[in-house]
């Protein structure tokens, strides 16, 4: 792996081993050859997939607690899911997405790579939220699925209560106020908000931390698009 990308990875507290930089190196080489079949990505040379793609998902990683199940909604081609579970391989990692190659990417690159307690999920995220893993991750993580309010009614049924979410956003002002009502009626409370200054100059990221503080109501997620077509204001 490239040299921006250890000293970034310094700067952000994390003390990478040769194991999980020869990780990153192997995770990069094999989404650029398997993109090529399952469109992952349309970034593909070293320095962006770096940038945009590893040093953008590990920001969270100083949030999370030891041992503790994650679920990525929206996986897609891995991320953030595979750049935390790299970093932090005592977690235990549930990915999730709506399109079954992509399933079929991330489960095969777990396999490859050895990763312990890590699955990928083909599924709605909607339907996930009203079965047995309803309240039962520590930490829901997504990236670049939807607004605020729609994401949270995806995300926030599936937080345990003491669990957090985190969403990965760029401008969230305006975002964090339409979902003033949303928090709250799904019981979350904004945490923090945190201004990602680690990964370039170039790069904005912020990322919406709220904890669970009480079990969102049973008729949330309400399915049927309405989170998108409808969301809570």
């Amino acid at each position: 792996m490239n040299k921006f990308f250890i000293e970034k990875t310094k700067e952000m507290g994390l003390d990478l081993n040769d194991t999980q930089i020869a990780q990153f190196d192997f995770l990069f080489n094999r989404l650029v050859e398997e993109n090529k079949k399952y469109n992952l990505t349309s970034i593909t040379d070293e320095i962006n997939v770096t940038k945009l793609h590893f040093l953008d998902s590990l920001p969270a990683v100083k949030y999370i607690e030891t041992g503790a199940s994650i679920c990525d909604v929206g996986s897609g081609g891995g991320f953030p899911a595979l750049p935390i579970k790299i970093a932090r391989p005592d977690v235990s990692m549930t990915m999730i997405d709506s399109v079954n190659k992509k399933i079929t990417y991330l489960n095969d690159t777990a396999e490859l790579m050895k990763m312990e307690n890590t699955v990928a999920i083909h599924t709605r995220v909607e339907d996930m939220a009203r079965g047995k893993h309803r309240e039962s991750f520590d930490v829901v993580t997504s990236r670049a699925v939807a607004k605020l309010p729609t994401l949270l009614e995806y995300c926030l049924p599936l937080v345990k209560i003491g669990g957090i979410f985190i969403g990965y956003k760029t401008d969230v002002t305006e975002e964090l106020e339409l979902a003033k009502n949303a928090i709250f009626l799904l019981g979350g409370k904004l945490t923090e908000v945190v201004e990602v200054s680690d990964i370039g100059e170039d790069i904005k990221r912020t990322l919406v931390i709220i904890t669970k503080v009480s079990n969102t109501p049973k008729q949330f997620p309400r399915g049927l698009n309405k989170e998108r077509t409808d969301p809570i204001l």
